[in-house]
């Protein structure tokens, strides 16, 4: 099932589990505060429960509606020069 996408390609997020430009992503934070451990191979029934969740959630939010533009208020000129 294909995640909607928002801006930054955040669809999913919830303690611990993220979906990022299509990949999803689960990690234990008390365990691992850097997050280089990837769960959710490990723990793909949790990462499924944490889907729903969020598909629930999502689906009780007001639509965003089409007229509304998004972006980011800093540019390549904001960002330091190496």
């Amino acid at each position: 099932m294909a995640l909607p996408s928002f801006v930054g390609g955040v669809a999913f997020s919830a303690p611990g589990g993220l979906q990022v430009y299509g990949p999803e992503y689960l990690f234990d934070i008390e365990a691992d505060a850097r997050e280089r451990a990837k769960r959710a191979p490990l723990e793909p029934k949790r990462l499924a429960a944490m889907r729903e969740d969020w598909l629930r959630w999502n689906d009780a939010m007001l639509p965003i509606p089409p007229d509304v533009s998004i972006g980011l208020g800093y540019g390549a000129r904001d960002m330091p020069q190496r």
